[in-house]
This record gives structure tokens, C-alpha cells and sequence, in this order.
């Protein structure tokens, strides 16, 4: 009988039903209980499978991810600089040309078209942004402050300084592009070339 009950805990056929025995028989019944106990605490667990690889490949990929769109937005955001600030280059170059050509006034037209062709060439060539940063807020600020006194004391009018007072916009532009995370300075590796996202 303990061999068919035996066979049963081992989940083979026993060959008949010990069930009515169970009942009839106190022995038999404690002895099976006990052997149930024993066979729980000795059963040897279903193997789980081993998730280590599958849970490194999500976190590498969610990483990578992750990566991938901080690059994409900080190169939507060095074309976004770049663009505006050749943009107001190129308009304060076209506002000083009249002043640089002789065509009218004896304003710093040179200082403004000088500046200008500066921005214009930190828009083309982002690593040129911080070497000129400085100098470009100083003539900027020079440019304003000149354009601010000529203009309270009624010796020009806007229309004349419009070139010195936006001056200032650029060169704010021109900080933010230089000091903007990731930009390379053209003794670093890296210099001349575009920020690339690769998504793997």
C-alpha cells in the first residue's frame, strides 16, 4: 500500500485508488500526510527562466534611447540658434552697408558691418561662437551704449542707429550658441563636425 501511495506522491499511477484505504486506515493516513510534508519540502522547484539578459538589453536600449533624444534636441536647438542668428547677421550686414559704402552718415557702420560678418561666420561655424563670444558683448555694448547717448542727446535718429541698438540681439544669441551644452571650441576634438544621432 505505502508503495502505491509512494507512486502517487511521486505523480505516477499507483495502479488502483488508495483512497478508500486512506480513509479506512489511520496509519496509512498519517504516514501519507507526513511523506505529503516531506515530498513539499523536498520538491525540487520549476526553473524559472533567467531574465538577467532580456531586463540589460531593456535598461541598454531605454539608455540609448534616452541618449539618442537629448542629441536630437540639442542639435534641433544648435540649428535653431544658428539660424536665427544669421538671420539678424545678415539683416544688421544689409542695415550697415549704406554707412560702409559712403552712401549716408559718418556712424560706426565699419564697427557694425565688422560685427555682423563675425555672427555671420559663428552661424556657419558653431565652434568660432565662443572665442568671439566675449569680444562680440563688448562691441555690442559699446555699439548700444554709443547708439542710446547719440540718441538722448538728439544728434541721430532711430532709423540711423537700428543697427547699433539690435546689435545686441545677435551677440545674445551668439552667447547662448557658444555656452549651449556639447558645443566644441576649434582646438577640441570634435571641431567642424555636426552632432549626429544614431539610433541603434
Amino acid at each position: 500500500m505505502r508503495i502505491a501511495l509512494s507512486a502517487r506522491l511521486d505523480g505516477e499511477d499507483p495502479g488502483f485508488d488508495p483512497d478508500d484505504h486512506l480513509r479506512r486506515c489511520a496509519g496509512c493516513r498519517e504516514w501519507f500526510e507526513r511523506a505529503s510534508a516531506l515530498a513539499a519540502m523536498t520538491r525540487v522547484p520549476t526553473p524559472t527562466p533567467d531574465l538577467t539578459e532580456l531586463v540589460l538589453a531593456r535598461v541598454a536600449a531605454d539608455r540609448a534611447a534616452s541618449a539618442a533624444a537629448t542629441v536630437a534636441r540639442r542639435v534641433w536647438w544648435t540649428d535653431a540658434l544658428r539660424l536665427v542668428l544669421g538671420g539678424l547677421a545678415a539683416v544688421q550686414l544689409l542695415l550697415a552697408l549704406p554707412g560702409v559704402l559712403g552712401l549716408e552718415g559718418t556712424h560706426a557702420h565699419h564697427e557694425v558691418a565688422a560685427v555682423a560678418v563675425a555672427f555671420l561666420l559663428a552661424a556657419f561655424k558653431p565652434a568660432l561662437a565662443r572665442p568671439y563670444a566675449p569680444v562680440a558683448v563688448v562691441l555690442a555694448g559699446c555699439l548700444v551704449l554709443s547708439a542710446v547717448l547719440d540718441l538722448s542727446r538728439g544728434e541721430s535718429t532711430l532709423a540711423h542707429q537700428a543697427g547699433h541698438l539690435m546689435t545686441i540681439v545677435p551677440a545674445a544669441m551668439l552667447v547662448a550658441l557658444a555656452y549651449r551644452p556639447g558645443n566644441p571650441t576649434p582646438n577640441q576634438p570634435g571641431h567642424g563636425r555636426r552632432e549626429e544621432v544614431a539610433v541603434r
